[in-house]
């Protein structure tokens, strides 16, 4: 296991000194722990912090509630003090504004990335940037590891046209950057001047995993419950916006995908493995969500099981699923709202290229869809560098 001390370690250590005599607010989740799986208000207010607000992200403080659900506004039990909800139940819920930062000195964030564009959390802080910025409140971010490594990146920068909550500002499906790495990118893209630091990780490896480190693995959300999950979600995640079942309702998430239209999984099976994908072994698999799409139903599909995570890619295996599926008689896009945008389909807002979802449906060949990708994968791994900070 490879020794590392996350952001929150380093504040822990420091005993959280730089913020000593301000008003703070903190926006965290229940995976903001340090390396003895402590939390940062526990931490914060045994130092002595002056805490005066907490802010809740997607999935709330606790992180029960599933995805796109209604986040409340509540008080802090033992402390009695607000905790703000930034998921509510329209689109300006999503955002800070600046009037929830009355009182408060500094923002102090701490929320665990999975390394994946559509991930909301790093859009959550991203967007109390401009709050930040009108006032006039320091922005503190506590950088943690990207659970899939900050070295490898794949898929296409996202075009304005689909920018939402799951794709805001120019970047791939996989990122390659960790939490603080990111939002130093997002302050240039959005020209935000705003006071921002970073509390960097010391003896930090881009190259490693997170069950590589030895720090604890809390679950960010409910449906992203090990780092497996995490490796397959930059492209399974595209899965919400078809009607295939992503998993969820069962307890592998994102590993699983079906439908019950897709009655002989070894069909299917064969449909997926005739693309030679690299890195990865699919298990023709027959399961039962309890809740979410086909709540109830028999699914058959597959079960991915990554055999080489240097391998496997996970966007362009996603794609391959997607192609398979197509040929089933009921396959069809999500057509719901999506993350409270209601004029444009989800898959468009995932893929953030509405080319691809139409070379999708006139049945292009892989190799010419995944080649919108290859060019801008490339430079964008030249723009990357500037952020780098291991």
């Amino acid at each position: 296991m490879h020794p590392v001390e996350s952001g929150l370690d380093v504040l822990v250590s420091e005993g959280f000194a730089r913020f000593s005599g301000l008003r703070v607010a903190i926006l965290a989740n229940q995976a903001s722990v340090d390396r003895n799986i402590d939390h940062i208000i526990n931490l914060s207010i045994k130092a002595g912090v002056r805490l005066v607000k907490i802010f809740a992200p997607e999935h709330g403080f606790s992180g029960v509630l599933q995805d796109m659900e209604h986040v409340g506004e509540s008080l802090h039990p033992t402390l009695k003090i607000p905790v703000i909800s930034l998921y509510g139940d329209h689109k300006e819920s999503l955002k800070m504004q600046s009037k929830h930062l009355l009182g408060v000195d500094v923002l102090l964030c701490d929320l665990q990335d999975i390394g994946s564009r559509y991930y909301t959390f790093h859009c959550t802080i991203a967007w109390a940037m401009a709050a930040c910025h009108e006032s006039g409140v320091k922005l503190v971010v506590v950088d943690r590891p990207n659970p899939i490594n900050a070295d490898t990146i794949e898929g296409n920068l996202i075009k304005k046209a689909h920018f939402s909550f799951v794709g805001a500002y120019p970047l791939p499906n996989r990122h390659g950057f960790t939490m603080g790495e990111l939002l130093l990118y997002v302050k240039d893209a959005f020209a935000i001047n705003v006071d921002l630091e970073i509390v960097w990780m010391k003896n930090y490896c881009r190259a490693a995993y997170f069950d590589h480190l030895d720090l604890p693995f809390v679950p960010p959300s409910p449906n992203m419950p090990t780092v497996n999950t995490a490796v397959v979600y930059p492209g399974m995640c595209l899965i919400e916006g078809t009607n295939l079942s992503e998993g969820r309702g069962t307890c592998t998430p994102f590993e699983l995908v079906g439908a019950p239209y897709i009655q002989n999984a070894e069909a299917f099976k064969d449909k997926v493995d005739a693309y030679g994908f690299k890195g990865v072994t699919t298990r023709a698999a027959y399961f039962k969500p309890k809740f979410q799409k086909h709540a109830n139903q028999d699914c058959g599909g597959v079960f991915i099981h990554v055999t080489d995570r240097n391998q496997f890619l996970p966007l362009r295996f996603t794609l391959g699923v997607i192609m398979a599926a197509q040929d089933y008689q009921g396959f069809d896009w999500r057509r719901e709202p999506y993350e409270f945008e209601v004029d444009r389909l989800a898959i468009d807002l995932l893929l953030g290229d509405e080319r691809v979802r139409t070379m999708i449906e006139r049945r292009a060949p892989l190799i010419e869809i995944t080649s919108l990708f290859d060019q801008e994968e490339r430079d964008f791994m030249r723009v990357r560098q500037e952020y780098l900070r291991y």
